[in-house]
C-alpha cells in the first residue's frame, strides 16, 4: 500500500474509532442502552456536530476549488461543493430539530388523514430520499468528481449506511413488524432495542465515512491547488 494510501486508511480508521467509542460508551451509559441516542440527547448532538463538520469542509473544498480553478485543470463547478455543504447543514439541522420527524406530522395534519402503521413511516421514506439524493448527486457528476476517486468506495459504503439506517427505522419505528415476524413478544422486544441501536450506530458511521471522505477530498484539493499554483508560476516565469 501506498504513503497516501495508508494516510487515507489511517484517517478513515481513526474517524470511525471515535465514533465506535462514542456508541459504546453511550450504549453503556443508558438504561436502555438507546437512552442517549433518542432526540435531543448527547448522540443527536454528537450526530449534527459531525455532519456540520462536513459541512465546513465541504465549503473548504469549494473555496480551494474556486481559487484554483484557473489554473489547476478543474472540471467540475466549484458550486458543486458548495451546494454539497449547504446540503450538509440542513441534515445537520434535520438532525438536531427532527425536521423530518415534524414534516411527518404536517404531512398527517394537511392531509387530514390519521396516523397508521404505514403512514407513521413518512419520515423513514424521507431518510431514504436523503438516501436516494445523495446517490443521484454523486452518480451525476461523477465523472466531474473523479479526482475524488480514491474515496469512491468509502462514499458508497456511507450511500449504503444511509439506506440501511432508513431501513433499520421502518423496521423498529413501531412495534408491529417483529412481533409478526417472532411469535415471542418477548423475544421480538429484545430484537426491537438491539435493532434500534444498530440503526443509530450504523446512521453515525455512514456519517464519519462522509466525514473522512471530504477531509480525504479537501486534502487532495490542496495538493492539487498546490501543484497548480507552481505550474503557473513557472510558466509566468519562463513567459517573462
Amino acid at each position: 500500500m501506498t504513503a497516501s494510501g495508508l494516510n487515507r486508511l489511517a484517517t478513515f480508521g481513526g474517524i470511525l474509532l471515535v465514533d465506535a467509542t462514542a456508541i459504546v460508551a453511550a450504549a453503556a451509559v443508558g438504561d436502555p442502552p438507546t437512552e442517549l441516542f433518542e432526540e435531543y440527547r448527547v448522540m443527536t448532538y454528537f450526530s449534527g456536530a459531525q455532519i456540520l463538520l462536513i459541512a465546513l469542509l465541504c465549503w473548504r473544498i469549494f473555496q480551494v476549488r474556486r481559487r484554483t480553478s484557473w489554473h489547476a485543470g478543474v472540471t467540475e463547478p466549484a458550486w458543486l461543493w458548495a451546494l454539497f455543504a449547504a446540503g450538509a447543514v440542513f441534515l445537520a439541522l434535520d438532525e438536531v430539530l427532527q425536521v423530518h420527524e415534524n414534516l411527518d406530522f404536517t404531512i398527517h395534519r394537511l392531509l387530514g388523514i390519521q396516523e397508521t402503521n404505514l403512514t407513521d413511516r413518512i419520515d423513514d421514506a424521507i431518510v431514504g430520499l436523503y438516501g436516494v439524493v445523495a446517490s443521484a448527486a454523486l452518480a451525476l457528476h461523477r465523472k466531474k468528481l473523479r479526482w475524488c476517486k480514491p474515496v469512491a468506495s468509502w462514499a458508497i459504503l456511507g450511500v449504503l449506511g444511509i439506506f440501511g439506517t432508513a431501513l433499520l427505522d421502518a423496521l423498529t419505528n413501531r412495534n408491529d413488524v417483529l412481533p409478526y415476524l417472532l411469535a415471542n413478544p418477548a423475544a421480538a422486544g429484545w430484537l426491537r432495542g438491539r435493532l434500534m441501536l444498530l440503526e443509530d450506530a450504523v446512521k453515525i458511521l455512514a456519517e464519519g465515512i462522509f466525514l473522512g471522505s471530504a477531509y480525504v477530498c479537501l486534502r487532495i484539493a490542496k495538493g492539487a491547488a498546490s501543484s497548480g499554483e507552481g505550474h503557473a508560476a513557472e510558466s509566468n516565469q519562463h513567459g517573462c
